[in-house]
């Protein structure tokens, strides 16, 4: 574990994208923990019931690495 992940700065970074871009007050459990994975160049499958968050998790780690997930382009529309 790096410096960085002692620290929680890649944590409070994701956090604040999500409160920022999104308007979400807090993450879900398991949400942080594959959007670290995911930024640290991991692939992650995420599965949860429909409507609580695995969207949130690409969402945010696209906002946080410059890309936007979904085939998206930046504003949101198909390129």
């Amino acid at each position: 574990m790096g410096i960085k992940d002692r620290l929680g700065l890649r944590t409070r970074r994701l956090r604040a994208v999500a409160r920022k871009v999104f308007g979400w007050r807090d993450l879900r459990p398991g949400q942080v923990e594959a959007m670290r994975h995911l930024l640290d160049g991991g692939d992650a499958l995420v599965v949860m019931p429909t409507g609580s968050g695995k969207s949130a998790v690409y969402r945010t780690v696209g906002q946080c690495s410059g890309v936007h997930a979904g085939g998206e382009g930046p504003r949101g529309s198909a390129p």
